[in-house]
């Protein structure tokens, strides 16, 4: 039978409330006697207490330190602080500080009857560990030495977890501006049973980000794993973001190690992949714009062995662009047995050139008016670098554009291969824009068939002695050029087919985004476009003075001369205009024609006789042929051999030898 509506419930009455009561009671009576405690806990004497014990055994593991005052929180966790660990070297900031240090008990060794830190936070750290870390080494070697047990301690080798808030980590304090990097999270433990020891360290990076290292120790094996996870700008530490030469105004960085080897770690093997995802990429000399988005992935095998001094990178291979389509093989070396030498080595097979065309940001595909290109690019590089001798390097590069070509020519001719017009970009001062007709229709034109042949051989003896051969490079030359770069400037190393794609399709600013898309114009153009075409072009359109472009106008701007009855002394010197050509006809009016120009030409003349280009007889009437300029173009009084001031900045300097060489 149910109970009228109106009746009291079960849980109603005299017996329910006696119950709440009870539970009320038991509740103020743990309150009371929590109080009790944490009063007990914290009393100043206690306090003290805590104090004084935390600091002798910081004094104790590391033999100096100073912990200012104690405290005991409602969670029966002591916070100590400020604390501070000096250094070792009068006047050196301390190796340590922090506002607070929480340590908090290990419950379970409570209620095992036994008294120790279950975990350590530090809150606002500071962290300084001297000249490359050689003060914070000392003091962990300190820490790790063997001391008798605590009455009372329980074993099992495990430390209690560390854990840090608003760490900063400042390197190099000796400079003028120290590195600071922070603010960092981090969490640290080691634990150790029967099966082995973990030892685990994660740092939580400004944006969220985190980087993770884990080591896993089981009997003679250990394995090692690392993931990173970041989030750029925001994860990068603002001190370090404006260190570092370049930006990153986006994108995310996943990398993840496997790897498993002895006991120590000093050998061992693995897997490693890495992701970059909508990664741009912004500094000057790369463009004005940021580079980007990139989308990358890699993965390969990994291996060292420190004993015997060396660790490499196998089975590489590295996809580019959103679908991954793009992708290249390859591996590297490094070894610091005796001379410490680095070797890589890349491989692209039958790579489709529009995959790749569509793997990168547009702002470094190739020009538009670029000849375009289907088929594919295979490519082998080989680099062997002496890090102690880079002069010493040995650099194999082959570039295959076979398929290319074939499917250039199965498209049909580019419309390169006909008369066009065209418009110089980089203007001299007070020079009016024009368009250049490249075909007959110009009479300044000169077809490679009407052109003497001395000026070719010139020409390419100075600008580019492998033109016929190579496939649009010339990467010996660029290596040599990297090599004996002085002061960050690289002198030129560029063939003429990448002066080509410059001057068709491109500004002359000097960033490297315009020299990657040259890079793609100039494949385009070796592709596309038969080699005799290509030089007919340039020398059709290479700047010889101030607003002066072609060789025709060139032989009437600098001899009144018809450029087909050229000399080939006349040839060499025209060569030697080409790198600077505005800079050498302002030189000519100042000085005339210097014994450093001088040099110059003969130097060019002998390139031509090395290479068979010239007779014993035909160098031997060159160098004694008298150079006849236009009287207008020479100063004032005709010096021809008159000693000029010493190049100023940004002249071309002179070659390891001695001889001059402009750059190009």
């Amino acid at each position: 039978m149910r109970p009228p509506p109106n009746s009291p419930g079960p849980a109603s009455g005299p017996a329910s409330g006696r119950r709440r009561a009870r539970v009320a009671a038991l509740a103020i009576a743990l309150a009371g006697a929590v109080a009790l405690a944490h009063a007990i806990a914290d009393s100043p004497g206690n306090r003290e207490r805590i104090r004084s014990r935390a600091e002798a055994v910081l004094r104790d593991r590391l033999g100096e330190a100073r912990v200012a005052g104690a405290r005991v929180d409602w969670l029966f966790r002591a916070a100590l602080g400020p604390v501070e660990i000096p250094s070792p070297r009068p006047g050196a900031p301390p190796l340590f500080s922090a506002e607070c240090v929480v340590v908090a008990p290990s419950w379970a060794g409570l209620f095992s009857g036994r008294v120790e830190p279950g975990s350590v936070t530090v809150l606002g750290g500071r962290l300084v560990p001297g000249t490359s870390g050689a003060e914070l080494r000392r003091a962990w070697e300190r820490a790790r030495r063997p001391r008798a047990a605590s009455p009372g301690a329980g074993g099992g080798g495990s430390l209690p977890s560390f854990h840090a808030r608003g760490l900063t980590v400042v390197l190099g304090e000796e400079s003028a501006r120290p590195l600071e990097i922070g603010p960092l999270g981090l969490d640290a433990s080691l634990r150790t049973g029967r099966w082995g020891t973990d030892v685990s360290a994660a740092v939580r990076l400004p944006d969220g980000g985190r980087l993770a290292v884990s080591v896993v120790k089981t009997g003679d094996d250990a394995q090692l794993t690392a993931e990173l996870d970041a989030s750029l700008p925001g994860d990068l530490p603002p001190d370090l973001a404006g260190r570092v030469p370049v930006a990153f105004p986006a994108g995310r960085i996943r990398v993840r190690v496997k790897a498993r080897g002895g006991a120590d770690l000093r050998a061992g093997a693995g897997r490693f992949l890495a992701r970059a995802t909508g990664l741009e990429v912004a500094a000057a000399r790369l463009g004005p714009a940021p580079w980007g988005p990139f989308f990358a992935s890699t993965e390969g095998d990994l291996n060292w062995d420190l004993s015997a001094r060396r660790a490499a990178l196998a089975g590489v291979r590295m996809s580019v662009g959103e679908r991954g389509r793009a992708a290249l093989a390859g591996g590297a070396e490094f070894a610091w047995s005796g001379e410490p030498r680095l070797a890589l080595r890349a491989r692209a097979e039958g790579l489709p050139f529009q995959d790749l065309v569509d793997a990168l940001p547009p702002d470094l595909r190739p020009p538009e008016a670029a000849p375009k290109l289907s088929g594919a690019i295979s490519a082998r590089f080989d680099l062997s670098l002496p890090l102690a001798r880079p002069g010493d390097a040995a650099l194999d590069v082959e570039l295959d554009l076979d398929d290319l070509r074939r499917a250039a020519r199965a498209a049909g001719p580019s419309w390169l291969a006909a008369p066009f017009s065209w418009r110089p970009v980089d203007l001299a001062p007070g020079e009016a824009p024009r368009d250049i007709v490249i075909g007959p229709a110009n009479p300044s034109f000169v077809t490679l068939a009407e052109m003497p042949p001395a000026l070719v051989r010139a020409v390419t003896a100075s600008e580019d002695a492998g033109f016929f051969t190579h496939r649009g490079f010339d990467f010996q030359e660029i290596a040599q050029a990297l090599l004996e770069a002085r002061g960050g400037r690289v002198r030129g190393a560029s063939t003429i087919t990448q002066q080509l794609a410059k001057n068709l399709f491109l500004s002359p600013d000097r960033t490297l985004s315009r020299k990657v898309r040259e890079a793609l114009a100039t494949i385009a153009l070796e592709a596309a476009v038969p080699k005799a075409r290509l030089l007919e072009i340039y020398l059709n359109i290479a700047e010889w003075g101030p607003g002066v472009y072609g060789v025709g106008e060139a032989a009437r701007y600098w001899f009144d001369e018809d450029p087909r009855r050229l000399t080939p002394k006349q040839a060499a010197f025209l060569a030697s205009v080409i790198p600077s050509p505005r800079r050498f006809a302002a030189r000519l009016r100042r000085a005339g024609v210097s014994p450093w120009w001088q040099d110059r030409i003969s130097d060019i003349l002998g390139k031509m006789w090395i290479q068979g280009q010239l007779s014993d007889e035909q160098l031997a009437g060159a160098l004694d042929e008298p150079l006849r300029l236009r009287p207008a173009l020479l100063p004032a009084v005709d010096a021809p051999f008159a000693v000029e001031p010493p190049p100023a900045e940004g002249d071309p300097p002179e070659a390891p030898g001695g001889t001059p060489e402009p750059p190009r």
